[in-house]
């Protein structure tokens, strides 16, 4: 696990963020890099 994913995860739990919710915006954000990636 990367140190920034880690991060996020760690800001979302602090936040009370729903299990679902953080899974969500994981998986937003990998696709995000995915895409940039392949820019």
């Amino acid at each position: 696990m990367t140190t920034l994913r880690q991060k996020m995860i760690e800001e979302m739990t602090l936040r009370e963020f729903s299990p679902r919710t953080q899974e969500a915006y994981l998986r937003a954000v990998t696709e995000l890099a995915k895409y940039y990636n392949q820019s």
